[in-house]
């Protein structure tokens, strides 16, 4: 069977998969309007002397550096549209001073240089599904620059008695880079990330158990929680301390819809939701913990196509003024080197892709793509990947999943694939034992040498003994059997 057929089969069964499968919270999250900007301006200076002394050399060096940096980010986030636009620039300056000093020989060498470096960046990324029918496209422009030029010069001279020299070099070099992309997908169904139905759930039963909700939250404040989760990594991105925001919104669905227990107005209570889901917590921003797997749902096939611009310019200017006198006779010579050069390229790249994801449930996620790209210019090259993988999780106690990864490429006269297999199993117990196992086996082809791989791992953690205590003022239960002595 071609290749082509065989995508067509397998895109169809992903399809029909999607169809059967019935509806639950995951595919019925509806992603929420909101709006992020983000204008940075930062400013930078420093200033740094050194000194080396030898036995024979001394050298000293002041050098002295300047940056300015801005960006503006504007995301405008829906779910008939996602449109992310960023506009990016920057310059610094460095310049640096050397003297060398050889006291065995006589000779001195002083270097200075300075160089301006300039770059400059823009995109825009847009998702868009304008039919209530799941058809929707997705189309990407961005371009970027940067600009470095360079001046440096090298005096030299030699003192020594009845025979004295001196050198001059300079050096001017320019790099001048500039490259755009525009990157177009147009295809059937529609792929969201529900992953904030998890973590509103999470956070839901840790409260529900700790004694904050006296009760189960409505289907209504239910989704409004999962749908602030949604949110919260654009007010990351925006916000300097986005937890009091965040949290202050999660009480107030709480309080709106009536739930709050005794243990609302104890601190205590809330501190179980800011737990990792597996293993000890660790930093977040916004004190949300963040699951082991992404919970996107839905499929999307469709055409692809891609087009790349790169343009490169250089220049390079070395000059060499020398001079020696030995006795009366004196001596001199120049050399003069420039060189020039600029290259551009382009590639414009098409194919087909294909993905599919489902959340089986608070605790199974399975996941599939796959994607056959080949170059415009050369119908008889191409790159097939494929990747299948289902989880597993837990929260607070197991994670495991199985991956499966499938490649193959052909250009020109040779034709290479790749196959793999991994699979990698969490266990922990609060503050007693942690146990990671992963184990693997790939094999491919490339050129005329064929590999093969096996991997077993295992890790294995636990606290043998530990206490604290602060009289007066803290005495943990610590561990899930109580204080561990």
């Amino acid at each position: 069977m071609k290749l082509r057929h065989w995508l067509t089969v397998v895109a169809g069964g992903l399809c029909a998969a999607v169809v059967i499968a019935g509806a639950d919270e995951f595919t019925d999250f509806r992603i929420p309007d909101n709006t992020s900007r983000l204008w940075n301006v930062s400013a930078s200076a420093l200033a740094r002397g050194s000194s080396v002394n030898f036995d024979v050399r001394e050298s000293k060096l002041n050098s002295s550096n300047a940056d300015l940096l801005t960006a503006l980010t504007w995301i405008t986030d829906s779910d008939p549209l996602r449109r992310t636009v960023g506009i990016g620039g920057s310059v610094g300056v460095d310049r640096d001073q050397r003297r060398d000093a050889y006291s065995s020989d006589d000779l001195r060498a002083d270097r200075n240089s300075r160089m301006v470096d300039e770059s400059w960046s823009a995109s825009i990324d847009e998702t868009r599904y304008p039919w209530s029918v799941p058809i929707g496209a997705e189309w990407q422009l961005s371009g970027s620059g940067r600009y470095q030029q360079s001046w440096e010069k090298t005096a030299s001279e030699d003192l020594t008695p009845g025979m004295s020299g001196s050198s001059l070099e300079s050096e001017e070099f320019w790099f001048y880079t500039t490259s755009a992309r525009v990157r177009v997908v147009v295809g059937v169904g529609r792929v969201r990330n529900a992953t904030g139905v998890q973590e509103a759930r999470v956070i839901e039963r840790r409260l529900r158990n700790s004694g904050v909700l006296s009760r189960s939250l409505s289907p209504v404040a239910r989704e409004k929680l999962a749908r602030l989760m949604y949110t919260r990594d654009d007010l990351n991105f925006v916000a300097d301390r986005p937890a009091g925001y965040l949290w202050s919104a999660v009480a107030a669905i709480l309080e709106e819809d009536g739930a709050l227990g005794e243990q609302a107005r104890d601190p205590g209570a809330w501190s179980h939701a800011f737990d990792r889901y597996v293993g000890p917590a660790f930093y977040e921003r916004d004190l949300v913990p963040r699951p082991t797997m992404v919970r996107n749902t839905g499929f999307f096939v469709g055409p692809y196509f891609s087009g790349d611009y790169f343009d490169e310019l250089h220049r390079d200017d070395f000059v060499v003024d020398q001079s020696s006198t030995v006795d009366t006779v004196s001596t001199s010579n120049s050399t003069s080197i420039s060189r020039h050069g600029e290259s551009r390229t382009s590639a414009t790249t098409g194919g087909l892709r294909a993905e599919w994801h489902r959340p089986l449930g608070l605790s199974w996620q399975a996941d599939a793509s796959a994607d056959y790209l080949f170059p415009l210019k050369h119908a008889d090259q191409f790159v097939l990947q494929s990747l299948g993988q289902l989880s597993y999780l837990a929260a607070d106690r197991w994670s495991g999943s199985v991956t499966v990864a499938y490649g193959q490429s052909h250009y020109w006269e040779t034709h290479d694939w790749g196959f793999g297999v991994g699979e990698s199993f969490i266990f922990y117990m609060e503050d007693h034992l942690a146990l990671t196992v992963s184990a693997s086996h790939s094999q491919d082809h490339f050129l005329s040498a064929y590999h093969r791989e096996n991997s077993v791992r295992i890790g294995l953690t636990y606290r043998l003994a530990g206490s604290f205590a602060a009289p007066g003022l803290l005495t943990p239960a610590l561990g899930r059997g109580g204080p561990l002595q």
